[in-house]
């Protein structure tokens, strides 16, 4: 988090390359600083000098300006080469200001949080109550019906599920903002993507590194792509995911949608196939985390694998995206609009209205649209009035 550190020890350990060690924490800079004060008008200017020089470059094309090996490997251990260097520069700036981090016991336990506090509150909670469709009349949504045809009468409909599900289901093509449906007709420009992961245990009470870490293994082929590195996190920081005495660690691989597809229809097809071919890939990994770290021989065990499928699943996201549109540097995916012109009393949230998604993202959309519902809410109030 201390980004002077990391510059001065980056500086030490590779002279060399002070021009683009400096570039890229000068950026950082910029960004942190523009979000925690607004930057003013030097901050904004740092910003866009910051965006014309990374926006468009992507994570291999930066780390290959470095001439130490290390640090070529390093830029695109954290998120991937294929993504714009700008997404670890944003990730980085907030992280080091402060403004992202960890939530405590895991985004699982900050749901059940968010869900007791709804709740205490006097909300309801349907589970398991898949909605089909949004009933609508004219230029008012006036409720959902489930999959089961049950009626739901609502005053406002905020949709917070995969966009596509919203209107080549729910809704109509049609009503699909125009940014967001330039960006799904864009594949080349705005690709989506989902990860392969894998959690493996350790039978010791101490790993030999902490955090995250990466290192070269031997060379193998996926994604039609040569991987020779591997980044696997370990949670220590929380003591309740493992009992004691033992450590859990987590691998992941980005996979471009093709890929995602093929694990998805392999489900569908023989899901006795899927399930060796995801534990092989696991027992692969598991064996190169043991040949850099010999003393964990013997040691390790694969807790269970899970694939794009898994996040479609659950997701309904026909690549199993579990964030937005890539920053791959060929364009920078714009943010949506929550609302819809074609109605009055839709709203939209979750990870596709801005770049990078994921969960941050979606929270902060969350709370938007609740902001939106309410001034919804407020305005049909005002006009009963008159009536």
């Amino acid at each position: 988090r201390d980004r002077e550190k990391a510059r001065e020890e980056m500086l030490l350990f590779s002279p060399n390359d002070k021009r683009e060690i400096n570039g890229f924490f000068d950026a950082v800079d910029a960004y942190a600083g523009a979000v925690n004060s607004g930057g003013g008008i030097m901050g904004k200017i740092r910003m866009l000098d910051s965006l014309i020089r990374y926006g468009r470059r992507s994570l291999y094309d930066m780390s290959a300006r470095f001439e130490n090996p290390l640090l070529r490997s390093a830029f695109c251990d954290y998120i991937g080469g294929d993504f714009s260097s700008l997404g670890l520069i944003m990730a980085y700036a907030a992280f080091s200001s402060d403004n992202g981090g960890i939530p405590y016991g895991s985004s699982c336990a900050m749901a059940k949080r968010m869900e007791e506090l709804y709740l205490s509150l006097g909300g309801t909670i349907h589970k398991n109550s898949e909605v089909s469709e949004i009933i609508t009349d004219v230029d008012r949504a006036i409720g959902i019906t489930l999959l089961d045809g049950e009626f739901y009468k609502g005053d406002v409909v905020i949709t917070a599920c995969d966009t596509r599900e919203v209107f080549f289901g729910m809704l109509n093509t049609e009503d699909m903002p125009k940014t967001l449906a330039e960006q799904y007709r864009n594949p080349e420009a705005f690709p989506v993507f989902s990860a392969y992961h894998c959690a493996i245990s350790a039978d010791v009470a101490e790993l030999p590194f902490r955090g995250t870490v990466a290192f070269p293994v031997d060379e193998y082929r996926y994604d039609n792509r040569v991987f020779n590195r591997l980044t696997v996190r370990e949670f220590s920081h929380e003591p309740s995911f493992a009992p004691e005495g033992k450590n859990i660690m987590q691998t992941m691989l980005f996979l471009h949608e093709p890929i995602c597809r093929e694990w998805i229809e392999l489900k569908k097809r023989d899901p006795e196939l899927y399930y060796e071919k995801k534990m092989s890939l696991a027992y692969n990994i598991e064996t190169g985390i043991e040949r850099h770290y010999p003393e964990l021989c013997g040691k390790l065990e694969v807790i269970d694998a899970w694939t794009p499928a898994t996040y479609r699943d659950f997701l309904g996201s026909p690549t199993g995206s579990f964030m937005s549109f890539a920053v791959t540097g060929k364009a920078i995916p714009r943010p949506v609009r929550n609302t819809l012109p074609s109605y009055k009393n839709i709203v939209l949230a979750g990870q596709w209205l801005q770049a990078p998604g994921g969960l941050p993202i979606a929270a902060m959309s969350g709370k938007r649209a609740a902001k939106r519902a309410v001034a919804m809410l407020s305005k049909y109030r005002i006009k009963a009035e008159y009536v």
